[in-house]
């Protein structure tokens, strides 16, 4: 089993994000993963980029071995769910998906 260390999200640039309210709630959610991960000394990095499409994650563990995860819908890959009281709700093995290609690959660099 190898340990994360540095885990490394691309998306787009918060100048394409929507405005007001959902840029800053944005912002704000990634700071927060941050700090929770920095708690289990995982390092986490957003970088934002103006002419990137797809989502990707890169992970690097204690071997210094990188993992891409790209994902072309981003984390918008469940379906919405009818009522906060139903199966989904809180365990998302149970939401239904949208189509989507996952790609995982393994080298690059951070």
């Amino acid at each position: 089993v190898c340990s994360i260390t540095i885990i490394l999200v691309s998306t787009q640039s918060t100048g394409q994000a929507p405005p007001g309210d959902q840029k800053t709630q944005q912002l704000k959610c990634m700071r927060d993963l941050g700090d929770s991960l920095s708690e289990s000394q995982i390092t986490f990095v957003t970088n934002y980029s103006d002419t990137l499409h797809d989502r990707e994650v890169r992970f690097k563990n204690e071997n210094n071995v990188v993992w891409v995860v790209i994902m072309g819908r981003g984390l918008d890959m469940y379906k919405k769910i009818p009522s906060w009281f139903c199966l989904g709700a809180t365990d998302y093995s149970f939401r239904k998906c949208h189509e989507v290609t996952i790609t995982l690959t393994r080298g690059g660099s951070l």
